[in-house]
């Protein structure tokens, strides 16, 4: 049996926040997320332009992805986003993306620049939380969505 989806995502998000360091490159982050059978059932959105605010920088060296955990179709109500750059001087593509966490980018100066996880609401942060990764370190931001 499966588990529950919010289970599910908060794994992936306990992962990241505990093995996944800004500067890592490929095959780093594959290990480090024990290797990421769940890429499969997300939805990942590249951002190539800026309409609105994101929990991570756009800094011109690499692309920005929204990843909707465990909701290949965009359709659950409840929304588990994982914000991330990916750096190497180019823009990137949605099987890009899949490449890198998936181990199989041999370029090892195509990195994670910074990455944010955006919690959903509950009650004691009614509005969901962000905590974001950067090379200085993590800072806990609230998020309006």
């Amino acid at each position: 049996a499966q588990a529950p989806r919010e289970s599910r995502c908060r794994a992936v998000f306990s992962l990241f926040s505990s093995r996944v360091i800004p500067g890592m490159n490929s095959s780093e982050v594959h290990a480090a997320l024990l290797g990421p059978v769940w890429i499969e059932r997300t939805e990942i959105t590249p951002i190539y332009f800026l309409a609105g605010l994101l929990p991570v920088e756009m800094t011109g060296d690499g692309t920005v992805f929204r990843l909707s955990l465990f909701d290949p179709l965009g359709e659950e109500e409840v929304k588990w986003f994982i914000f991330l750059r990916l750096d190497g001087g180019q823009l990137f593509a949605e099987d890009d993306l899949v490449r890198f966490l998936s181990g199989e980018t041999e370029d090892s100066t195509t990195v994670i620049g910074e990455f944010a996880l955006c919690f959903p609401g509950h009650p004691v942060h009614e509005n969901g939380w962000i905590q974001r990764h950067t090379p200085e370190g993590m800072e806990t931001l609230d998020w309006y969505h």
